[in-house]
């Protein structure tokens, strides 16, 4: 029981979560918002980034995890690049943790039979 609560909630909140970031995407991308989303880029006279006019309003989750960190600070703020950096960061130790469980079960597997 405990168990199927538990993924009924993993399953619900990672649903809330994609439904966020795709409303946060469309939202940003609609001319109205952009002084909601880019207030500092307005008030330098920047306008808004130009992969929001040109691209899906997606391509922002590509270009921050391409961006190098002078980019992020000037484009998004500290706060924005201690998340990317974070978000990097874990996706990099998932990987590593994966691959070390992988070798450890084929190990397991082998030496049973």
């Amino acid at each position: 029981m405990e168990l199927t609560a538990f993924f009924l909630s993993l399953l619900t909140s990672a649903a809330i979560c994609i439904l966020l970031i795709f409303a946060h995407s469309w939202l940003s991308s609609k001319p109205w918002n952009y002084v909601v989303y880019y207030p500092n880029r307005i008030r330098r006279g920047l306008g808004p980034p130009q992969h929001i006019i040109n691209h899906h309003y997606l391509f922002w989750i590509l270009e921050s995890c391409r961006a190098s960190e002078n980019d992020l600070i000037t484009m998004g703020g500290l706060d924005a690049t201690v998340y990317i950096i974070f978000l990097r960061s874990s996706k990099r130790y998932c990987v590593v943790v994966s691959r070390i469980r992988v070798d450890y079960y084929k190990t397991m597997l082998l030496a049973n039979h």
